[in-house]
């Protein structure tokens, strides 16, 4: 059976911070530091579902094993 994680990509928040997703090469115009944009990992929900893989607990939550390598 599945469980809800804490998304280890933006920590349950549902967003990360604009440009998050930008490649290098790409210019960012909004300078403000609090601008967000939804998190693709979660889709904004905040938690993703163990899709029945190995996972391990983390810091913030139980999150996938090697997330962010």
């Amino acid at each position: 059976m599945s469980k809800p994680y804490l998304c280890p990509v933006c920590d349950g928040r549902g967003s990360v911070s604009r440009g998050f997703y930008a490649g290098a090469h790409n210019h960012i115009t909004n300078n403000d530091p609090q601008a967000r944009e939804q998190c693709q990992a979660c889709n904004g929900a905040g938690i993703v579902w163990n899709p029945g893989g190995d996972w391990e607990q983390g810091a913030g939550g139980d999150v996938a094993a090697g997330a962010g390598e």
